[in-house]
């Protein structure tokens, strides 16, 4: 029995010698490590709305003379009647600037600045972004999905907001110009602004004087003369509209080839529930319930609800 004893405490001693040996890891090569991180605030990044921030650099670096021009860069964002441009969708007023987010149209855009709403300064009810000092803009957010649970019905497309700079000291003077290559068409941006931190508030004062010269059609050699493609072949018409008032490249001959059949014609009206040569010309068309066709001015084929009248 003592014997057996002693063979099982050296059995014991053994393992636990064993277990108690350490075992060294072997190195392994480890690639380098580079943490990087900004204590700048973005709700870019923690927001649950999509949210595009364009910063003042951001501003300065695109070289637009209007904040309107420079937002219309972003996808988001849909030109419509502004100073910078020639269209007339949606509004009333020329001369103008306006935010038109995913082509919904301004007045289902809400701008506010410092998450403030502005008050319109038109009969439409939308903000002229002209009124905003640009000057003095530090960030432009916006949002487009999720603003109107919160804003209303007025932000359906989505929201844009102005964050103005904060703590502005001393005076900033920016100026800016522009031509094309055959040095025309300038723009001109002169800015100016002044700031000072008081102990319970600041002050801060801007002003900008822009200049645009206008771009005609016949400043260009290629677009001042207006052309008919006539059968006799180019001819100056002396006019931007094409002859006859329709947009066929032949329309001022008798026998123009590529003019479609009056057979063609009213197979195609017959479709819709035309009968042959009830189309006039210059008509409106519009659709039926049941998918047809009718015209206005004249009406013809209309399938609606007629008034008593």
């Amino acid at each position: 029995m003592t014997t057996a004893n002693l063979l099982c405490a050296s059995a014991l001693a053994g393992l636990l010698a064993f277990s108690a040996t350490p075992v060294l890891a072997q190195d392994a090569e480890v690639s380098e490590i580079v943490v990087t991180g900004s204590r700048i605030a973005r709700k870019d990044y923690v927001s649950e709305s999509p949210i595009v921030t364009v910063g003042q650099e951001q501003i300065a670096a695109v070289g637009m003379v209007t904040i309107e021009n420079t937002l219309n860069q972003l996808p988001q964002f849909t030109p419509s009647n502004g100073s910078g441009t020639n269209t007339t969708n949606f509004v009333t007023t020329p001369g103008q600037a306006y935010a038109n987010l995913r082509g919904l149209g301004p007045t289902r855009t809400l701008v506010l600045i410092d998450g403030r709403r502005v008050v319109a300064g038109n009969p439409n009810a939308v903000v002229d972004l002209n009124t905003v000092p640009t000057f003095l803009v530090d960030t432009v957010e916006t949002i487009t999905g999720g603003a109107s649970a919160v804003y209303g019905s007025d932000a359906i497309a989505g929201v844009v907001n102005f964050k103005l700079k904060r703590n502005f000291e001393g005076l900033q003077v920016d100026v800016q110009f522009g031509a094309t290559e055959q040095n025309d068409a300038g723009q001109l941006t002169a800015s100016v602004g002044w700031g000072h931190d008081f102990e319970r508030g600041a002050l801060a004062v801007a002003a900008t004087y822009d200049r645009r010269e206008g771009l005609l059609a016949s400043d260009r050699d290629w677009s001042a003369v207006g052309y008919s493609i006539l059968a006799t072949g180019l001819t100056p018409s002396g006019a931007a509209t094409i002859p006859d008032g329709r947009f066929d490249p032949a329309s001022n001959t008798g026998g123009a080839a590529n003019l479609p059949s009056q057979a063609a014609m009213n197979m195609v009206f017959g479709a819709y529930g035309f009968s042959p040569g009830a189309v006039a010309r210059g008509a409106s068309l519009s659709f039926n319930a049941d998918g047809s066709l009718f015209s206005t001015a004249p009406v013809n084929n209309y399938k609606g609800v007629r008034d008593a009248g």
